[in-house]
């Protein structure tokens, strides 16, 4: 005889999305991501976020000492690399 249990096993879901690394990804473009949602969003290691973000690089900010990031801050410093690679050539 199934139980509630069974059947919340059988058709529970994830709701939140992850970014592959265990962590959960920013909902929404204007939730502040964590330095590992910025490490799976650039596809970069966390120390490269750390590096980049302490040395201004990186559009970040922090809170009670920990870095966030906004996406669309995200996007557009991406556009502003773009740009910029494309100048040099």
């Amino acid at each position: 005889m199934a139980t509630s249990l069974d059947w919340f096993a059988q058709n529970s879901f994830d709701i939140v999305p992850t970014t592959g690394w265990g962590s959960t990804m920013a909902e929404t473009p204007d939730q502040a991501m964590t330095v590992r949602d910025v490490a799976g969003y650039l596809n970069v290691d966390e120390k490269t976020v750390y590096r980049l973000a302490k040395r201004g690089g990186l559009p970040g900010f922090k809170v009670a000492g920990a870095w966030r990031f906004k996406r669309l801050d995200l996007d557009n410093w991406i556009d502003a690399q773009k740009r910029a690679a494309q100048a040099k050539m």
